[in-house]
Formats: C-alpha cells, sequence, structure tokens
C-alpha cells in the first residue's frame, strides 16, 4: 500500500506534469508563430523584421567572410523596368551582361534560369 504522503505527491506530481506540458505547448507554438511571422516579414522586406530567417543556420553560426573578388550580379523586380519592363527578358539583354562582364575579364559566369522559352521578340535567338 502506498503512504499518504507519497500518493499526495504522485498525485502532485501528474496534475504539475500536466501543467508544464501545456505551458511547454504553448510557449513552442508562440515560438514557432512569432519565427514564421518573421519569416514572412523579412521575405517582404519588412522594416519591422527582427531576425533575418532567410540565412542558413550554420551561416550565422560560423561566419566565413567571402573572396572580395566574387561577385554576385542578380536581376530582381527593381532592376526588370530598367532591362525592357517585364519578364522574361530578351537574350540580347543577357548577351550585353556577358560582353560587359567579358570587358572586365570575369573568370566564370553563371547563369541560373532556363532559357528554355522564347525571347519577346523573334529575331533569332530561340533556345
Amino acid at each position: 500500500m502506498i503512504p499518504p504522503a507519497l500518493g499526495r505527491f504522485i498525485r502532485y506530481w501528474y496534475t504539475y506534469r500536466t501543467v508544464v506540458a501545456v505551458l511547454l505547448g504553448i510557449l513552442v507554438s508562440g515560438s514557432m508563430y512569432w519565427l514564421y511571422t518573421q519569416q514572412v516579414a523579412c521575405d517582404n522586406q519588412d522594416p519591422s523584421c527582427a531576425i533575418r530567417l532567410s540565412l542558413h543556420p550554420e551561416d550565422r553560426l560560423f561566419f566565413e567572410s567571402t573572396d572580395p573578388n566574387i561577385v554576385l550580379v542578380g536581376i530582381d523586380d527593381h532592376s526588370i523596368p530598367a532591362l525592357g519592363g517585364r519578364f522574361p527578358l530578351d537574350r540580347s539583354e543577357y548577351a550585353k551582361a556577358l560582353k560587359v562582364l567579358n570587358q572586365d575579364a570575369a573568370g566564370a559566369v553563371a547563369f541560373d534560369i532556363g532559357f528554355s522559352d522564347q525571347g519577346r521578340t523573334d529575331d533569332g535567338d530561340n533556345a
């Protein structure tokens, strides 16, 4: 038979354990919701962004400076109006960029885009 003091302790422990589990669940759920909203805010370039989750954790923990000779050139929503107004860009725009990079003695150039679609103009630059 269980002594009364031990029975009371077990009864309180089960109640305590349930309360701790519920509070822990609320804490984890709230943290995940906050992290999700921060990710959405940072992806939308919101100035109220507290942390940047788009970086990989290993990049935040083990930061290593990159070679200053490496340059990434990106085409984003802000640069498309200056390059013709709509996407996909004509292949002549990519050719101009390659000529400039060639004049600047670029060692390697890579495109992260598929050239399978037909260009807007029909001047023989099809893939």
